[in-house]
């Protein structure tokens, strides 16, 4: 038995068509409901060459976003594919169901220039399957981590990035692991610029995630005055468990 759902559709007819089957088409029962609408949220995600995709868990939900900064309503464009977003920008995103006559939350996602020309340039070190370019995919269900099994490489941990252009950088932003887990999580750290990869200045010495033990969340950082590069490397000193390996989610900077 198996039951799948999908958005709400008006018909008088339908038809299933079985494309493959262990044994012929064995068929006991055949039906369709009318099940109560399940409300979800949308979820907005960017990928690393800038294409915006929202989603929900529920598939009787109608989603409807906005890219100019105003709430999303029933009149709001609807999304139905993804859609190219390369320099960033806001996008609010709302569920709907029962024909637009219930709604959820506003779902907002700011993003920040795209990583499709990033190179990792230098680390410290890496555990095979979470490499240091992890830390640059736009994927929060992958992640950096450094050596935990002995020999164990002491702090500072480090990862330098070439951005491709030079930007005028405003501040960094620092994504924990997703995944539950608040091992290697950082605490102290140390973030340095260059025009070149090779001559870096400190714009922050021996920084601090605020109440990172307590609450391991994305961590925006703005600098007391805007900076240009084209490279920055950031370096960690200390993690909130003071345990020898690190681990990140995403870094990304803050342009906008």
């Amino acid at each position: 038995k198996k039951m799948l759902r999908h958005r709400p559709v008006k018909t008088c007819k339908v038809r299933l068509i079985i494309k493959e089957a262990r044994d012929g088409a064995l068929i006991s029962e055949f039906a369709l409901y009318k099940a109560p609408g399940l409300l979800s949220d949308p979820v907005i995600s960017r990928n690393k060459d800038g294409v915006v995709s929202i989603g929900s868990e529920s598939p009787s939900t109608v989603i409807t976003f906005t890219t100019d900064g105003s709430e999303p309503t029933a009149d709001s464009p609807i999304f139905e594919k993804p859609f190219l977003m390369e320099k960033g920008g806001i996008i609010k995103a709302r569920s709907f169901i029962d024909n637009f006559q219930k709604s959820g939350s506003t779902v907002t996602r700011n993003f920040d220039i795209t990583k499709k020309s990033w190179k990792v340039t230098g680390f410290s070190d890496f555990v095979t399957g979470h490499e240091a370019e992890m830390a640059i995919d736009d994927n929060l269900s992958t992640m950096w981590h450094s050596v935990w099994n002995h020999p164990t490489v002491k702090h500072p941990h480090f990862i330098s990035v070439d951005m491709g252009e030079t930007h005028t950088l405003k501040g960094f932003s620092y994504t924990p692991r997703n995944d539950g887990n608040k091992s290697g999580t950082i605490e102290r750290y140390d973030f340095f610029v260059s025009m070149d990869g090779k001559n870096w200045t400190p714009v922050i010495t021996n920084g601090v995630f605020d109440n990172m033990l307590n609450s391991p969340v994305h961590q925006d950082v703005i600098f007391k005055k805007p900076v240009d590069a084209r490279y920055f490397k950031f370096q960690s000193r200390k993690g909130i468990l003071n345990e020898d390996w690190i681990s990140m989610g995403e870094i990304g900077v803050i342009t906008r």
